[in-house]
C-alpha cells in the first residue's frame, strides 16, 4: 500500500513512475529475502530507489527480479495458498564460456548439473571432509583432547550456519551448562543407559524451544540459530561429560569440553574460508589429496606437540660407559 501511494504522489508531480521487485544474492539465506522497489524516469533515465529508505544507495548484491505492475507469478485452476521462494548460490564461470555454457555437455555428469537446492548442500558436504582433517591434526600432532571423533566437526557445521562465532560459542555453553545440570538430576533415578541419553534427547529439545522463543521475545534474532545444533550430538556430549566428570574429574571434563571447542573453532574457520570452498566445491578431487595426508597422519606414532611441551624439562644425557 506504500508504494502504490508513493507511485500516485510521483505520477502526481508528473514524473513516470514503476514499481519493482529486487531479490538480495546472498548464499547464506535459504530464502532470500524480496525488496519493493520504485523507479522514477528523470527524462533521461531511470532511477531506482528502495521504498522504504529512498535516500540510501542501493545494495551491490540487489538483484532487480521483475519491473511493472504485472504480478510475481500466476496460478492457473483451483491453487490455493501458493508461495513462492528464491534460492541463490554463486557460481564462477570463465566469460569465455559463457555463451556455450548450456551445451556442454560436462555439466551434465558433474555437480554444476543439479538444481540450486541441492547444489547449496554439496556446498556443505565437501567442507566435511576439511573437518575432519582439521580434527585429525588437532589431536594426532598437537594433542587436543575432545569428546569423540566428529562431534566437533558437526559443532563447526552448526557455527558455520549461525555465522556468528561469539554467539554460537555462547549458546553451545548454555545449553551444555543447563544440560549438564539436568543430567546430574537424572543420575539420582540410577536409569539405563539408553533412556537417559533419550531423556537427555528430551531435555535438550525442550532448552532449544526455549532458547528460541525467549531470543525472538528479545528481539535476537541470531539466539534462534541454536535450533541449527545437532540434538543428538549435543545430549551425548552431556552424557560423556557427566561420565568423565564423575570418573575422572571435573577439570579433566572441561578440559576436553574446551579442546573440542577449540577443534570446533579452528575446523570452522577453515571451512568458512572462501578459497578452501572454491577449491572444495570446484574441484573435489583435491579430497582425495585430503584423504592421503589424513592416511599419512594415521601413521604417526611420534610424540605430540602439546607432550613435547608437557616433557619440556626433561634432560636426556648419554649414559656413561
Amino acid at each position: 500500500a506504500k508504494v502504490a501511494l508513493a507511485l500516485d504522489l510521483i505520477r502526481l508531480a508528473g514524473y513516470p513512475a514503476r514499481k519493482a521487485l529486487g531479490i538480495h544474492l546472498r548464499e547464506t539465506q535459504i530464502q532470500a529475502e524480496q525488496v519493493p522497489l520504485i523507479e522514477v524516469f528523470d527524462g533521461a533515465s531511470w532511477q531506482m530507489y528502495l521504498s522504504s529508505a529512498p535516500e540510501q544507495a542501493l545494495p551491490n548484491d540487489l538483484f532487480v527480479w521483475l519491473r511493472g505492475d504485472r504480478p510475481l507469478f500466476d496460478v492457473y485452476g483451483a491453487g490455493e495458498n501458493s508461495k513462492i521462494r528464491f534460492t541463490c548460490i554463486k557460481d564462477r564461470i570463465p566469460k569465455e564460456d559463457l555463451a556455450n555454457l548450456t551445451d556442454t555437455p560436462l555439466l551434465v555428469s558433474t555437480i554444476q548439473a543439479l538444481p540450486v537446492s541441492e547444489r547449496s548442500i554439496f556446498k556443505f558436504i565437501v567442507m566435511i571432509p576439511i573437518g575432519a582433517f582439521v580434527v585429525v591434526l588437532m589431536r594426532n600432532v598437537i594433542g587436543i583432547a575432545t569428546l569423540g571423533t566428529f562431534m566437533p566437526v558437526l559443532i563447526a557445521l552448526s557455527f558455520f550456519e549461525i555465522n556468528n562465532i561469539a554467539v554460537a560459542l555462547a549458546l553451545f555453553a548454555i545449553v551444555i551448562g543447563v544440560g549438564l545440570y539436568f543430567r546430574f538430576l537424572l543420575s539420582r533415578l540410577n536409569l539405563l543407559v539408553v533412556p537417559r541419553v533419550a531423556a537427555c534427547v528430551v531435555i535438550v529439545t525442550l532448552l532449544m524451544m526455549v532458547m528460541s522463543v525467549a531470543s525472538f521475545k528479545l528481539g535476537y534474532a541470531a539466539g534462534m540459530g541454536i535450533t541449527l545444533f545437532p540434538m543428538i550430538i549435543l545430549a551425548w556430549t552431556i552424557e560423556r561429560m557427566s561420565l568423565i566428570w564423575e570418573e575422572e574429574g571435573k577439570r579433566s571434563a572441561l578440559t576436553q569440553v574446551g579442546g573440542s571447542l577449540a577443534v570446533a573453532v579452528v575446523a570452522y574457520l577453515f571451512m568458512a574460508n572462501s578459497l578452501i570452498q572454491y577449491w572444495g566445491f570446484y574441484f573435489p578431487e583435491l579430497l582425495l589429496v585430503v584423504l592421503a595426508v589424513i592416511l599419512v597422519l594415521g601413521r604417526y606414532t611420534g610424540y605430540r606437540l602439546l607432550e613435547l611441551h608437557r616433557f619440556r624439562q626433561f634432560e636426556f644425557k648419554p649414559i656413561a660407559k
